[in-house]
């Protein structure tokens, strides 16, 4: 997994990792000593929603509220 840069320092996204077909982000809060893991895929959230979190990803501002306002419970597994 790649370190999400989080430039804004407000995200809980701790890491992340892609594919052609897929986004697994790490999820971590500060407050808690276990991440969460959660598989986007492109049959869960579509080819538009898969390349605009792949973007947020590697520019490291944004995928947190991406997520939050347009795949939020579209996850294909949590890890």
């Amino acid at each position: 997994m790649q370190e999400y840069k989080n430039i804004e320092g407000r995200s809980t996204i701790k890491a992340y990792e892609y594919d052609d077909d897929s986004i697994t982000v790490e999820f971590g809060a500060p407050s808690h000593s276990g991440a969460t893991v959660y598989v986007y895929t492109r049959e869960s959230v579509g080819d538009y929603h898969l390349s605009q979190m792949k973007t947020h990803a590697d520019e490291g501002i944004g995928l947190l509220s991406y997520i939050d306002r347009n795949v939020r419970k579209k996850y294909a597994e949590k890890r």
